[in-house]
């Protein structure tokens, strides 16, 4: 019976359990969360995990989120373990679990081995193991988290220059570990190596030089040929990642021009409560709107078909909210055009002219032609790019 896997796919944590799962031959019956509408805070989710975050495992009824993160993985490796001691009957493994090469494989260095997984002999091995799980969590996934995640998702920018000190201090650490090693916990892969790796791949995308750190850089290049789901997992995840990032520095452009140009606050108020409001539907353009976009248009780009249509119903479930927060208002924030009407008309715009349906949406489909007569330039502006997008999708799905 298959796991159910809630995840988001450019959340690193997520990107790691999925590509372990899927060497080991765990079977995941993969959830695609949207944060932005509220799945992770139904009652049946809260159920699984009280904290609300992803990944999060709901193995028949056993329940680990994203704060168990050690465990999750560790889960993940003995489902795999128990199910193949079951069909050979011949050996049992207790323990915790990772991937320490018998000594007599014939198995070239780093090559993760599909026939028997190795419980490490003694507990030093599995603490050291355990050891660099808690500095991915607790230094190097925090530094990115301080850095780059929560001041961008605030402000647009990058985090203060201590916890770039402090991020740098910790690829040190990381690079002293990797002294005279080839993997991170030692002479054989183990799922630190699948931790560690796709932090350091975030970092590395958002912009941080690896390359200063030599063990680090010779260590990176190895594990991503060595774990064979890489490629296939993180590559898409990490697209998502940034194309999410990139939104929240468009977002911060638009507060910056209203802040210093408009005439008054209206465009972006002052006022807490009411600017809460627009970064609301802010997010919410990027999280929900966006993303759905993202996931059922994008594909075209790089297969010439539409993505799974389940993201068609996830864009059904974006509109169904936006008609929402547009009943009785004028502009999507309140009473006010705001930047946020900006925004989001740009991606209902998109919406429109590749054939979704805003008109089956009250509300939407007034607010949209609104918009369209009040923003300056709109045609000129707006509607111009969306027909070159319109053409140039077109030709992508002949």
């Amino acid at each position: 019976m298959p796991i159910d896997l809630y995840y988001v796919l450019g959340s690193p944590p997520c990107r790691t359990v999925m590509m372990l799962a899927k060497d080991l031959k765990v079977d995941l019956n993969l959830k695609v969360t949207n944060l932005m509408a509220g799945d992770n805070k139904t009652p049946a989710y809260l159920k699984m995990n009280p904290q609300h975050a992803i990944p999060t495992l709901d193995d028949n009824g056993f329940g680990l989120g994203e704060r168990q993160y050690k465990m999750f993985i560790t889960t993940c490796v003995r489902k795999s373990l128990l199910t193949r001691v079951m069909d050979l009957k011949t050996e049992i493994f207790t323990g915790t679990i990772f991937f320490p090469q018998p000594r007599h494989s014939t198995l070239p260095r780093g090559q993760i081995c599909q026939e028997r997984l190795v419980v490490p002999q003694g507990r030093k091995k599995r603490a050291i193991v355990d050891q660099r799980l808690d500095f991915d969590a607790g230094h190097l996934y925090n530094g990115f988290v301080t850095y780059y995640l929560v001041p961008i998702l605030n402000t647009g920018k990058v985090g203060e220059k201590y916890w770039l000190d402090k991020l740098q201090e910790n690829f040190n650490i990381l690079n002293n570990i990797l002294e005279g090693e080839t993997w991170v916990a030692g002479n054989s892969i183990t799922i630190a190596d699948y931790a560690i790796a796709i932090t350091v791949s975030t970092v590395e995308l958002m912009g941080f030089d690896i390359s200063k750190y030599s063990n680090v850089t010779k260590w990176y290049a190895k594990v991503q040929k060595a774990i064979p789901s890489y490629k296939e997992i993180n590559d898409e995840g990490s697209k998502q990642l940034k194309e999410f990032f990139s939104q929240f520095q468009n977002h911060a452009i638009l507060g910056y021009l209203a802040d210093k140009y408009s005439k008054d606050d209206s465009l972006y108020p002052k006022d807490v409560n009411k600017r809460g409001l627009v970064n609301n539907r802010l997010f919410f353009d990027i999280g929900t709107l966006y993303a759905g976009f993202f996931g059922y248009y994008v594909p075209v780009l790089r297969t010439g078909k539409l993505g799974d249509p389940s993201f068609k119903t996830k864009i059904d479930e974006g509109f169904e909210l936006l008609n929402t927060f547009l009943e009785g208002e004028n502009w999507v924030a309140g009473s006010n055009l705001t930047i946020a009407d900006y925004s989001i008309v740009a991606t209902v715009a998109s919406f429109d002219v590749l054939g979704y349906e805003v008109n089956k949406w009250k509300n939407v489909s007034e607010w949209y032609k609104r918009a369209q007569q009040t923003m300056a330039g709109y045609d000129e502006i707006n509607g111009e790019g969306c027909r070159i997008l319109k053409q140039f999708f077109d030709q992508l799905l002949k």
